[in-house]
């Protein structure tokens, strides 16, 4: 019998019993850096610079090393809505338009590096290629050429964003790059919209205020953060990491509480929608679906309940007044639609031209003014067309389609944001059957942002599974030699080169434009320098011709110059050559006339703009009162009848702000009133007056912001100034008092002289005139 090792001393110590190590290479994971293993992987670093390469901040300097092209479009996409956030925002675009082309330049130089250019054209670029073109033959036969093609360099811009896009995504880390810069921007955004509310509620009290940031109103913000909101969601259920998942559920939360805060119906129905969209597609199509988890929805659901709770002050008024008896929005949508009908039936072609919108709308108008058709789809027919209209909507349900063939994806990250751009499109498309977001260029420039993703990452998907895809480009133009590579290079940059100076030039003629009113014109010429200068620069541009005569105008009344009256009068039938459908440039010219002594062509001038805008009150004011001047009462009382006419018709209950009146209404019944005080019928004149003081009380309490300014608001047929009132309101007080001197009341007229002393001291001349000579 052997004896046992362990009792003999000089035995060898047994060996412990290792673990089996597998000798497979490690491979780099082809995770993305936010969907990285539950374990802890200890990355390399790199020998030469000692960083880990795994990194957000390396994966995006080799991101961008790869396509330098993508920083121009980052910065495009983060700036966007910060700069460029109101309606058609003309002087700060040419930042994100010279983005736009430098990417596309420097795209085009890589591919020159390979010794060949190619342009691949699928469905998305056939159709935007379309939607230039259209837009393009469209402004040839605008109504107004200049706003036309000033309206056709946004478009364009559009379309170099969406071509950079796309040929710049070739792996997910740029999509991630891009991707993060849209919630960078949509977070600046609505961190400064939730300052806006605190700081409004620290001043007022008032929970129920709407926020809009650094939008033109509530809506475009919610537009906006339409867009983004199911991205940002879809990111944060993509992730695993704590830190990642901490970071954007703070994005994700911001955005809520900024969406929610900004009031909007069309917003959470569009909203509402695209969820219930991207949980639908991702039930019923997506194979990583999985089963519903308690432990992980209950918080969820419970923070999303506070989350709404804390930030839907402003929308739940709102959504209960929608439901009520009756909804002054939805009334005035439904009449302002009606009356975008009436321009499509006219222009059903080619349309009215793009941009156009504002100044052929009031021809039409059955609802109060506005700048806009509260309808994308609408407004895009009646200025470019039904075609037009119709390759939009196309555009839409390809990204919709290839967005929902995303979803159905083998790939979890794929399927997860291709399910973020489904509600993001869905929401757009949605918001925009009741709004114009598509009018604002930071929400377009998202949306064909998002369009393009959509595609690429459909392109990446193919990629990945290295099959052909059944539904490839339509055609590919390949330039093989360096000659002909060259050439189109050339061609391609001398295309740029020129559209840029053109929007510099638009860009700059628009900065200029604005000037005036700021706070930098130090003297009484800057203003006057600064309109020639804009003229000098847009010279088609009827809008900066009017400014300038208007300035000239005004130094000629004060000085009694000839020669600048002429020359007022000269600028203002040029803006009228420019842009023939303006009304208010026919009503200005007016003024002039009637001011001159030049009553015939004051008239004249007067029809076009009653041609034009047949509810143009303050035109039918200014004839009525060139025909009291002429002793023609009877016909200065039936303008006068038309005003109060269109006071009690749809164009005055349904307007886009409720609480602005017309200040015409007053001066129509204090011209009735005079008339009626000449013919000695001063009961009839007293009832005139009376009303005309009603309007004066109704204007007055108005709690609307607008309406506390003393400067010219520069929105015609809908606000004055509340001084400008107190003015209408003396005088009729004033009048009310000489109908009672006429009869010979002197206690009852002095009751109202002094009553209109107190409201405006300034009338006391005009009381020393009306007390002269009693009739």
């Amino acid at each position: 019998m052997a004896k046992n090792s362990s009792n003999n001393k000089n035995a060898p110590a047994p060996r412990r019993r290792r673990r089996k190590v597998s000798c497979k290479p490690i491979e780099k994971s082809r995770r993305c850096c936010w969907t990285s293993s539950r374990r802890k992987r200890i990355s390399p670093r790199d020998t030469r610079t000692g960083q880990d390469p795994t990194s957000l901040l390396c994966r995006a300097k080799e991101t961008l090393t790869a396509a330098p092209s993508l920083l121009p479009i980052s910065l495009s996409l983060i700036l966007a809505p910060l700069l460029i956030s109101g309606v058609n925002a003309t002087a700060p675009f040419f930042t994100l338009f010279s983005l736009a082309a430098l990417a596309i330049l420097i795209h085009k130089l890589q591919q020159l590096q390979t010794g060949q250019l190619s342009m691949r054209f699928g469905a998305f670029e056939a159709l935007t290629v379309a939607f230039v073109v259209l837009a393009g033959v469209s402004a040839t036969t605008s109504v107004n050429p200049y706003v036309s093609i000033t309206e056709l360099h946004l478009y364009i811009a559009y379309v170099m964003l969406a071509w950079g896009i796309r040929k710049s995504v070739e792996d997910k880390r740029a999509l991630y790059l891009l991707i993060g810069s849209l919630l960078l921007g949509s977070s600046a955004v609505s961190c400064w919209g939730i300052r806006q509310y605190v700081e409004q509620l620290k001043i007022t009290g008032d929970a129920h205020w709407r926020i809009f940031s650094t939008f033109y109103n509530p809506n475009l913000l919610a537009g906006y953060l339409g867009l983004t909101l199911p991205l940002a969601v879809s990111c944060l259920l993509l992730v695993r990491e704590r830190a990642w998942k901490l970071l954007l559920g703070f994005v994700t939360a911001l955005n809520a509480t900024a969406f929610l805060l900004t009031g909007s119906k069309g917003g959470v129905l569009g909203l509402s929608l695209a969820a219930i969209v991207a949980a639908a597609a991702w039930r019923s199509t997506s194979p990583h679906r999985q089963p519903l988890s308690l432990r992980k929805a209950v918080p969820t659901v419970c923070a999303l309940l506070v989350v709404g709770f804390l930030a839907a002050r402003p929308l739940i008024p709102r959504l209960l007044a929608a439901f009520g008896s009756e909804s002054h929005s939805s009334q005035f949508r439904w009449y302002l639609w009606k009356s975008t009908a009436r321009i499509i039936a006219d222009f059903p072609l080619l349309g009215a031209g793009p941009g156009t919108f504002e100044s052929i709308y009031p021809r039409y108008a059955l609802a109060g003014f506005t700048r806009m058709a509260h309808e994308n789809y609408l407004q895009l027919a009646a200025e470019g067309g039904l075609l037009f209209a119709v390759v939009f909507i196309a555009m839409l349900v390809v990204g919709l389609r290839g967005a929902a063939r995303g979803v159905r994806g083998a790939n979890r990250e794929s399927s997860l944001l291709s399910c973020g751009l489904l509600g993001g499109l869905v929401a757009f498309g949605v918001h925009g059957l009741v709004d114009y977001t598509w009018y604002v260029p930071s929400i377009a420039i998202t949306y064909f942002a998002m369009l393009s993703l959509t595609h690429s990452l459909v392109e990446l998907r193919v990629r990945e599974q290295r099959y052909s895809s059944p539904r490839g480009p339509l055609f590919t133009v390949t330039f093989g030699n360096h000659t002909g590579a060259r050439l189109c290079l050339a061609l391609i940059v001398l295309f740029l080169v020129t559209l840029s100076y053109s929007q510099w030039r638009i860009s700059g003629a628009a900065s200029l434009y604005d000037e005036p009113r700021g706070a930098r014109a130090e003297g009484p010429h800057d203003p006057i320098a600064a309109a020639r200068r804009s003229v000098q620069l847009q010279p088609r541009c009827g809008r900066y011709h009017a400014r300038l005569a208007e300035a000239i105008f005004m130094r000629a009344t004060a000085t009694a110059d000839e020669g600048e009256l002429m020359e007022a009068a000269q600028e203002f039938q040029t803006a009228i050559t420019c842009e023939p459908t303006v009304s208010n440039n026919y009503y200005k010219l007016a003024r002039l006339r009637s001011w001159n002594h030049e009553r015939d062509k004051g008239r004249h001038c007067l029809q076009s703009a009653l041609l034009w805008n047949p509810n143009y009150t303050s035109a039918l004011i200014l004839w009525g009162e060139l025909l009291t001047e002429e002793e023609r009462n009877d016909e200065a009382r039936k303008k006068y009848e038309k005003v109060i006419a269109i006071s009690d018709s749809t164009v005055e209950r349904y307007k886009a702000i409720p609480d602005l009146f017309d200040e015409n209404y007053i001066k129509a019944h204090i011209g009735i009133g005079k008339l009626e005080i000449g013919g000695n019928n001063c009961t009839a004149a007293r009832k005139q007056l009376d009303r005309a003081l009603e309007w004066c009380e109704t204007y007055l309490k108005s709690q609307n912001p607008m309406l506390n300014t003393t400067t010219d608001l520069d929105i015609p047929q809908v606000a004055a100034p509340k001084s400008a009132v107190r003015r209408l309101k003396a005088e009729a007080l004033a009048w009310k008092g000489k109908s009672y001197l006429v009869e010979g009341n002197q206690g009852m007229a002095n009751t109202f002289f002094n009553e209109a002393l107190e409201t405006d001291p300034d009338i006391a001349g005009e009381l020393g005139s009306l007390t002269d000579n009693v009739r």
